[in-house]
């Protein structure tokens, strides 16, 4: 693999995405943004950023711009913005906007895209390799994380376990475990059964610190 480095002058941060209120750790200061899903957000949980659910009807926006009136007129400043289909309403709320890894983002050009288009930074394809993530200095990548590889719109949960635990489990054909989540508007999202896990890779990520 070979590829010209590219550096963006952006400034380098923690940053964690939690379902539920009661997940965000008690050390949250190691973190510089805590995302929570915008219609979870409650004042005083611990989260300082908002994080919009990946599919949005626009029946459903209106609820949406009251969860997200409501969160920044608490003062929370950052949000995820999950496609660009939330780019305009995020903005114009006075959000800092960060894309999420759904951007797909694999090359230099796609970082300057959105950075010019009031992205503050970019969160990497979790498919690049470090070598790859190296020659984005300045991007941000994930390091910790089970990435989500489906969401449904027919609520799975509803018909198995209810809606009242909105958490379940779905087992493949190799007997795997992959998590299942209800989200906003009874949606669906399943994760895979295996997280990204760097820590074993901190030399290697040190080697390609950007």
């Amino acid at each position: 693999y070979e590829c010209k480095r590219h550096s963006f002058d952006l400034p380098k941060i923690r940053t964690a995405v939690f379902s539920h209120p009661e997940q965000i750790p008690q050390n949250k200061d190691y973190f510089d943004i805590i995302y929570i899903y915008a219609d979870r957000y409650k004042s005083g949980c611990g989260a300082n950023g908002i994080y919009l659910p990946p599919v949005i009807l626009n029946s459903e926006w209106a609820e949406i711009e009251n969860q997200l009136k409501t969160a920044r007129a608490n003062g929370i400043k950052y949000a995820l913005c999950s496609n660009v289909g939330q780019i305009t309403r995020l903005r114009s709320l006075g959000f800092e906007i960060m894309a999420d890894f759904r951007f797909n983002v694999f090359n230099a050009p796609s970082v300057r895209f959105l950075l010019q288009n009031g992205f503050s930074n970019v969160i990497l394809s979790p498919e690049l390799t470090l070598p790859q993530i190296s020659d984005l200095a300045g991007t941000s990548a994930i390091v910790y994380g089970k990435i989500p590889v489906m969401t449904t719109h027919k609520c799975i949960l509803k018909d198995t376990v209810g809606c009242e635990k909105c958490k379940g489990t779905l087992v493949d054909r190799q007997g795997a475990q992959l998590h299942v989540e209800g989200v906003f508007g009874h949606r669906n999202i399943i994760y895979n059964s295996v997280p990204i896990y760097m820590a074993d890779r901190l030399q290697a990520l040190k080697n390609h610190s950007w």
